[in-house]
């Protein structure tokens, strides 16, 4: 399975006999990368952070930040790590033990839920992490767009239509798929930051469904 970033919607995705499904354009392996330069310009400066959201897609990283930048939005999905953590964990010997000295006294089976024993291990667990998007010089987000298949940008003029139903956002696109977005955390705020987006007049037309 191979994502390359469509250099006409700016999504990374699997081609289909070299085009993008998303927006018929072509895309190849042998094409050469967009310059640094040329994203940022495209995608400007990040002005803020909108908030934590989860991406209706298959295959790639579904949860993330989501950022209004000078010309558009553009979405960083979080990094997992994996780290160390103590968990408490039942030693399973010993709770065996004291389950078959129940069977044969009726009366060990009312304490048995406060003798068995538990310790604990260290285990190894997944975490999701925001990966920085500026360093001291510059925004990442062109750095980011580049390396990492979870995250796409959408340029404000390829915004056709944006709209909110319920607790989840549509934004529709002249070219490739429509997106939709829906807070993890902080809900409010999130309706309230997108919208401001919306109600700027860069985005032509809001959906009412």
């Amino acid at each position: 399975m191979t994502f390359l970033l469509c250099h006409d919607c700016y999504s990374w995705v699997e081609p289909i006999n070299d085009r993008c499904p998303a927006c018929q354009s072509l895309v190849l392996t042998s094409s050469p990368d967009l310059p640094e330069r040329v994203l940022q310009e495209l995608i400007g400066d990040e002005v803020h952070r909108l908030g934590e959201v989860r991406v209706e897609r298959r295959l790639l990283p579904d949860t993330g930040f989501l950022y209004a930048t000078e010309r558009g939005l553009c979405f960083v999905p979080h990094r997992v790590d994996q780290e160390s953590q103590l968990i408490v964990v039942e030693d399973v010997e010993s709770s065996v033990m004291w389950s078959l000295a129940s069977l044969a006294f009726t009366p060990l089976v009312v304490v048995l839920p406060f003798v068995k024993k538990k310790g604990l291990k260290e285990k190894q667990v997944s975490v999701l992490r925001p990966p920085p998007v500026k360093s001291p010089e510059r925004s990442r987000l062109p750095e980011l767009l580049m390396q990492n298949p979870g995250v796409f940008f959408i340029p404000r003029g390829s915004i056709r239509r944006a709209g909110r139903r319920w607790n989840r956002w549509r934004i529709d696109r002249t070219e490739g798929f429509s997106m939709k977005f829906s807070p993890i955390r902080d809900r409010r705020s999130f309706h309230v930051r997108v919208a401001e987006c919306v109600e700027s007049g860069s985005w032509t037309e809001t959906i009412a469904d």
